[in-house]
């Protein structure tokens, strides 16, 4: 209190006598092209112990001025990983949005706080998206069935359960996907591995077995009958990972 209220103090006290301030290291990252659905996220250098919300600010870019909104909490992403928040919203097509963060306004664990934060950036335009429909066939109506969205990794990049026979995936960027469906015996919107001990077999998957070729500005809709294939040859050979060698001259299948 004394050296803020009486900075002259400061020149009687040898520099290397007063401690150096350390900030928490609380980042924003938001790209310059924002995807409509996502939150934007945000990461500390250690777990947050609290979050002054008054000091966390939004607005929208109104021609050449901004206009202030109300802004979300900023909630953990993920319960496992107290590093890494987030700001969900209903971002509109096209637009720019200012988030800041006043200084002080997030608390570490080990009694740091944050210096000022600001970003922008621009959502993308709704031309810049595709939308993917599945319409799912072959497998009876009574059963609970889910498809994720694969990328080229054979990672999921989106999850939707089949509706009245038709899994949606909407707002997609343009690229190459792959998909697979599982029949969601529990109902809990995950696939299951069974359990041993109890004698539960995995929940079934299927494969789409084509590339779908996603481009921009662009609905998509494709029929997928579950067991048009034996499940052992459906899964798309660019996604296996154990690819079986080729012969001398032979050239692998496309899947497209």
């Amino acid at each position: 209190y004394a050296l803020h209220c009486y900075p002259a103090i400061l020149d009687t006290i040898p520099q290397d006598t007063v401690p150096p301030i350390v900030f928490l290291d609380f980042t924003a990252m938001a790209s310059n092209s924002h995807d409509v659905y996502m939150p934007v996220t945000f990461r500390s250098t250690q777990p947050i112990d609290s979050i002054y919300q008054p000091g966390v600010h939004l607005a929208i870019k109104n021609d050449t001025l901004w206009d202030e909104l109300e802004a979300p909490l900023l909630v953990r992403a993920v319960e496992t990983r107290p590093l890494t928040y987030k700001m969900d919203y209903d971002w509109d097509f096209g637009a720019t949005y200012c988030i800041t963060i006043d200084s002080a306004s997030v608390y570490g664990m080990y009694g740091n706080w944050n210096k000022p934060l600001k970003t922008e950036f621009t959502v993308k335009k709704e031309e810049d998206y595709s939308n993917l429909y599945f319409n799912i066939s072959g497998i009876a109506d009574s059963l609970s069935v889910v498809v994720e969205l694969l990328s080229s990794s054979d990672v999921p990049v989106g999850v939707k359960p089949v509706i009245d026979g038709v899994a949606e995936f909407l707002y997609l960027a343009s690229g190459n996907y792959y998909a697979r469906a599982f029949i969601d015996s529990n109902k809990n919107g995950e696939w299951d591995t069974g359990n041993i001990a109890l004698n539960i077999q995995p929940e079934e998957v299927y494969y789409y077995p084509k590339k779908i070729n996603v481009k921009k500005n662009w609905d998509i809709e494709q029929s997928w009958d579950l067991y048009s294939l034996p499940i052992d040859v459906q899964k798309p050979l660019d996604i296996k990972k154990n690819k079986p060698k080729l012969k001398r001259g032979e050239q692998r299948r496309q899947t497209s």
